[in-house]
């Protein structure tokens, strides 16, 4: 079955608050509340792309795969890469920071601004 991860990637964006966060990206209540309560159902492309934008993140992001018992060999579907793994907890990447000494955290902003690109103004 597939399901989505919206809590997931909360956690990882640091959005404490996804309602208020949702509402602020131009989502209706009745939207936002739909997504944070994870009881969203089938969604027009339109919606899917909005909230992409809105995470920064794409389809495959959001999704992911819980093979029933039914199935062996998953590896032979092409869904098999977004089958669900092992969530990334944001509170054990938190700790690793604040574990590394202050040049590698130097290094490590240096490595992410370099593969987040160039600041986007006007958004």
């Amino acid at each position: 079955m597939l399901q989505y991860k919206f809590d997931e990637i909360f956690k990882l964006r640091g959005i404490n608050r996804p309602f208020t966060y949702l509402t602020g990206k131009g989502f209706t209540k009745q939207m936002a509340s739909r997504i944070v309560r994870d009881e969203l159902g089938s969604v027009h492309l339109k919606t899917l792309e909005k909230i992409c934008l809105a995470l920064n993140c794409t389809p495959n992001d959001l999704l992911e795969w819980h093979p029933s018992e039914s199935y062996h060999d998953t590896e032979r579907y092409a869904l098999h890469a977004i089958k669900a793994k092992d969530p990334v907890h944001a509170a054990k990447i938190s700790k690793l920071l604040h574990e590394l000494p202050l040049g590698t955290l130097e290094k490590l902003e240096s490595l992410i601004t370099d593969k987040k690109g160039p600041e986007k103004t006007g958004e």
